[in-house]
C-alpha cells in the first residue's frame, strides 16, 4: 500500500509492503510478516532557491544478502536495516548549488551468526556543484562517516572528493568522482592507498537504457568495516511485443575486511559475490500484469565462518494494480 499527497511546493509519499511465505520443505520457516518494507519520502520547497528533503526506508527480511551494497550473505536469518536521510539544498546561482546531507543507517541481526556484525553508521556530507559548460558539470564534496560496530572499535572515515559529469552526446552521459580515504580508529589515522571512487556510463535508446559503473569505498558491511568494490550494470528494455518489458542487472562485488590501519576482532576475510537478475513484466490487461524474475547468487569466502553460497531464485506472480484518488 502506498499513499501519495502533493501540493505546489511539497510532496509526501509513504507506504508499506509485507507478505507471507509458505514453505513446502522446512515448514517451520513459514509465516506472515517476516518480510516487511516501510518507506517514506518528503520534499518541501522552502523558497524558490531552497529545498528540503527527508526519507526513511526500513527493510525487515531473512535475505541478508540484501542488507548492504556489498551483498554479503551471512545466512538465512531475520535481520533489519533502517536508513534515514535528510538534506538541504541551496541553488545559489542558476549554475551553482550548495548542499548538506545527513544520514543514519542501522543494521541489526536477530540471532547474529557466521560473523554477522550489528552496526550503526552516521554520515554527514557537504557539497558544491557547478555547471561549467552546457555539457560539463563539476563538484567538490566532503564526506564524514562514523561507523559503530557491535564487536569492534568505532571507525571514522573522511572522504574529500572531486566529481565531473559530461554529456558526451544527448543520450550518452559519463561521470566520475574520486578522492582519498582517511581512516581513524582508536586515535590512529591512516590515509588509505586505495581511493574512494565512482565512475560510470549511461546510454539512453528509444527502446530503453544501458548503464555500467564501478564504485569503491570503505563501508559498514554485514561482516564489519570493509573495503568494498562493486562492478555493476543494467539493461532495461521494451520489446517488439507490446506490453512486455525486460531487464537484466548484473553485479560483482569484492568485500575485503583486511584494511591497512583497521584493527578488527575477527579474522581477515575477502568475500566475492556475483548476482545476476533477469526480470520481465507483461501487461495482459489494463490493470493486470504477469511478472517474473530469476536471480542467480554466488558467494565465495576466504573465511569458513561466512561460507560459500550458491542460490537460484525464481519468482512468478500476477499483479493487479489500480490508483485510488482521494479528493
Amino acid at each position: 500500500m502506498t499513499l501519495t499527497a502533493q501540493r505546489p511546493g511539497w510532496r509526501l509519499t509513504s507506504g508499506i509492503n509485507t507478505s507471507g511465505q509458505l514453505f513446502v520443505d522446512e515448514t517451520n520457516l513459514s509465516g506472515f510478516g517476516k518480510q516487511v518494507q516501510l518507506f517514506g519520502d518528503f520534499f518541501y520547497q522552502l523558497s524558490p532557491r531552497v529545498t528540503i528533503t527527508a526519507a526513511d526506508y526500513l527493510s525487515y527480511d531473512r535475505n541478508t544478502a540484501g542488507l548492504t551494497s556489498g551483498g554479503v550473505s551471512v545466512g538465512f536469518e531475520q535481520a533489519l536495516r533502517n536508513t534515514f536521510t535528510s538534506s538541504v539544498r541551496l541553488q545559489a546561482t542558476p549554475n551553482t548549488g550548495l548542499s548538506i546531507t545527513g544520514s543514519q543507517t542501522l543494521i541489526h541481526f536477530s540471532n547474529p551468526s557466521n560473523g554477522a556484525e550489528d552496526s550503526n553508521t552516521y554520515r554527514l556530507g557537504l557539497g558544491m556543484d557547478h555547471r561549467l559548460t552546457q555539457r560539463l558539470a563539476g563538484g567538490l564534496s566532503l564526506g564524514v562517516a562514523y561507523i559503530d560496530f557491535q564487536h569492534e572499535a568505532p571507525v571514522w572515515t573522511f572522504t574529500p572528493t572531486v566529481s565531473l559529469a559530461y554529456d558526451i552526446t544527448r543520450t550518452l552521459r559519463a561521470y566520475i568522482n574520486v578522492g582519498p580515504t582517511i581512516l581513524t580508529q582508536n586515535g590512529s589515522t591512516t590515509v588509505l592507498s586505495e581511493p574512494t571512487i565512482g565512475a560510470g556510463l549511461q546510454q539512453t535508446f528509444k527502446w530503453g537504457s544501458v548503464s555500467i559503473g564501478y564504485d569503491r569505498a570503505v563501508t559498514a558491511e554485514t561482516i564489519g568495516a570493509a573495503d568494498r568494490q562493486s562492478i555493476f550494470g543494467s539493461v532495461q528494455a521494451t520489446t517488439f511485443l507490446r506490453g512486455l518489458t525486460v531487464g537484466f542487472t548484473p553485479s560483482y562485488n569484492i568485500v575485503d575486511t583486511n584494511i591497512t590501519g583497521l584493527k578488527s576482532t575477527g579474522a581477515p576475510d575477502t568475500v566475492k559475490t556475483l548476482t545476476l537478475t533477469l526480470n520481465a513484466s507483461y501487461q495482459i490487461a489494463r490493470s493486470i500484469s504477469v511478472v517474473g524474475s530469476y536471480t542467480f547468487f554466488r558467494q565465495t569466502s576466504n573465511n569458513s565462518s561466512v561460507g560459500d553460497i550458491d542460490q537460484n531464485t525464481v519468482f512468478l506472480g500476477l499483479q493487479y494494480a489500480f490508483p485510488i484518488t482521494i479528493y
